[in-house]
């Protein structure tokens, strides 16, 4: 009976933390293009496509984005710098199937790719900035 009420204090005790270590944003696009079958040999291959803003929730090795009321969640890790980089250093990088996502926490800049091997016109990448809500 000790040791359920030591667990139940612990966790009481942690819930807080845990909230404090979840980071909320708001998330704008700049720049959004996408690669396209070009109508000519030497036409342009990329088309600009609408910005959007979205919302993420991360935690530790977990992202939720949601934009249009759809959610995508990612599995994220911190990015080490190699020995010669300087940078990045409050940076993640979370994927899911087809998409790729870094965030810098320090700047709060994002950079998002979509590289889906099944379709060459599945392939967008865009960045942007966020903000704390």
């Amino acid at each position: 009976m000790r040791m359920v009420i030591g667990i139940a204090l612990l966790v009481a005790s942690a819930s807080p933390l845990l909230a404090q270590s979840r980071r909320a944003l708001i998330c704008s696009e700049e720049v959004s293009v996408r690669l396209s079958e070009p109508a000519k040999p030497d036409a342009p291959r990329t088309e600009e496509l609408d910005r959007r803003s979205f919302s993420l929730t991360s935690g530790g090795d977990t992202m939720n984005l949601i934009s249009a009321g759809k959610s995508e969640f990612y599995e994220c890790q911190k990015v080490v710098p190699r020995l010669n980089e300087g940078r990045p250093r409050n940076t993640m990088k979370c994927q899911n199937g087809i998409y790729f996502l870094t965030i810098d926490y320090s700047q709060l800049k994002f950079a998002k790719s979509q590289m889906n091997p099944e379709s060459r016109t599945d392939v967008s990448i865009s960045y942007g900035s966020c903000r704390v809500p």
